[in-house]
């Protein structure tokens, strides 16, 4: 097979996996942090595995470090050997091989979409190509549709679409699924077009606009950030740092916060333990095309739905003022006695190892502190208790310095 016929399907595969690729998860301000982007590396073949289709790549991680990736390919892979197309069994341990995907620096892992041994074929600077058309013949079952499309001479084309697992689903910006898909309605697929046998294996299937624009160079142009996604909390792991952000009855998906991850509740900063079920939030972030997973880089409380609402017993407040008592660092609590609206309460307060303690603007520790100081709690206020995340005594620490 000539070299532009190769380039035909390397084009798609390629350019779908740069317009589709999933910032590797860091902290932002790193090369790695999100929107970093990479979908082509270099490097040794090893361990190729054509039963379990995974091969192992000795290569340079972008620190410079010598590395092994862990590799598994798909069955639209493109295998191509001297810019021929080829098979995995052309390919020899100890090759010195391209491949392009989607890589996880972080883990070492990826998804081959090409292995190429030799010259690499260059892909086109123009826009990827989409293929608009109506959908027919949907069968959730299998996984497949017909897409009735027009050829650029206003011909009627119909290409069979197979979905795979790690196809991404938009409607209208939003993450969806395939049952959420109709026959007659106008989609535009992106993934691994084969014109002559007139087949796409589907990396998206979009309905309204694209997330990101395709016809820009993903190297020079920032992607477009992606909504805001709103629900309610389900099946909330603080151990895994995951939840269940359910949209509605029938839809939810699975949702995957960090560290780094900005919650904010009321125009404050607030702990990633303030998050509770059945909580109301909008999370803005990129999905994980291989697990399907929304990867939490802001998080907005609303605070209409959230514990500290009017009509809930104690403060409404992230931060309430009080004066300790009961001091027990063995039981990890203290009485808190506290003004709240406008009456003497005193508050069962609980700390964990979590929590921070500050005093006069620094980092301190639990047993410095002793029964009648006054200090500011902050946190969120439980059925019979106030869960702390921050006790400070004096001045408070400036907001973002010891977070």
């Amino acid at each position: 097979m000539k070299m532009t016929k190769i380039l035909g399907f390397v084009l798609v595969a390629t350019l779908v996996v740069t317009s589709l690729l999933v910032p590797v998860k860091a902290a932002p301000g790193g090369e790695k942090g999100p929107g970093g982007q990479m979908n082509r590396i270099e490097g040794i073949l090893q361990n190729v595995n054509t039963e379990a289709k995974t091969f192992g790549l000795e290569a340079k991680n972008p620190d410079g470090e010598t590395v092994v990736f862990s590799f598994v390919w798909i069955d639209n892979t493109m295998f191509i050997r001297d810019q021929e197309e080829s098979t995995v069994d052309s390919f020899k341990n100890g090759e010195s091989v391209t491949v392009a995907g989607r890589i996880n620096f972080e883990d070492k892992t990826g998804v081959a979409v090409v292995l190429c041994f030799g010259a690499f074929p260059d892909k086109d600077p123009g826009r990827p190509p989409l293929v608009k058309g109506l959908i027919a013949d949907l069968d959730k079952e299998n996984s497949t549709f017909l897409l009735k499309s027009k050829s650029p001479e206003g011909e009627d084309v119909v290409f069979q679409v197979t979905c795979i697992d790690k196809t991404r689903f938009f409607r209208d910006l939003q993450p969806a699924k395939l049952e959420d898909f109709k026959n007659g309605e106008e989609v535009s697929v992106v993934g691994v077009v084969k014109v002559e046998e007139k087949t796409i294996a589907a990396m998206g299937v979009f309905l309204g606009d694209i997330p990101r624009d395709p016809g820009r160079d993903p190297g020079n142009t920032p992607p477009k950030g992606p909504k805001q996604v709103s629900g309610m909390i389900s099946d909330l792991n603080f151990e895994k740092k995951t939840f269940t952000l359910n949209l509605n009855e029938n839809t939810a998906f699975p949702v995957e916060f960090f560290e780094w991850t900005n919650i904010t509740m009321d125009n404050e900063l607030v702990h990633w333990k303030t998050l509770r079920n059945d909580m109301k939030v909008g999370i803005s972030g990129p999905v994980d095309p291989t697990d399907k997973t929304l990867e939490a880089h802001r998080i907005l409380i609303y605070t209409d739905k959230t514990p500290g609402d009017p009509g809930n017993p104690g403060p409404r407040a992230n931060l309430i003022q009080g004066t300790i008592s009961s001091y027990d660092t063995s039981a990890n609590s203290f009485n808190l006695t506290a003004e709240v609206q406008g009456e003497t309460k005193t508050i069962v307060v609980k700390y964990s190892d979590q929590t921070r303690f500050f005093r006069d603007g620094e980092i301190s520790a639990e047993d410095a502190f002793k029964n009648g100081e006054k200090v500011t709690i902050g946190g969120r206020m439980q059925e019979d208790f106030f869960e702390a995340f921050m006790v400070a005594y004096g001045e408070l620490p400036e907001r973002g310095k010891n977070r």
